[in-house]
C-alpha cells in the first residue's frame, strides 16, 4: 500500500482499466485469457486458484 510507480526497464506505464476498456496487451507476457481470469477472480469472494 501506497507507494508511487516509477518508469523502468520492464514497465513504461500503470494504469486502472474496466474490462472492456483496456489498452493493446502485450501478448508475450499476458494474454487476454489471463486478464479475464483475474476479473472473473475479482468479482467471486469464493474465487479457487485454477493454478499456481
Amino acid at each position: 500500500m501506497g507507494g508511487h510507480f516509477e518508469p523502468n526497464i520492464e514497465t513504461l506505464q500503470s494504469g486502472y482499466f474496466a474490462e472492456d476498456e483496456l489498452p493493446e496487451l502485450a501478448v508475450a507476457k499476458n494474454t487476454a485469457d489471463q486478464i479475464a481470469i483475474c476479473f472473473a477472480a475479482r468479482r467471486d469472494p469464493d474465487w479457487t486458484v485454477v493454478f499456481d
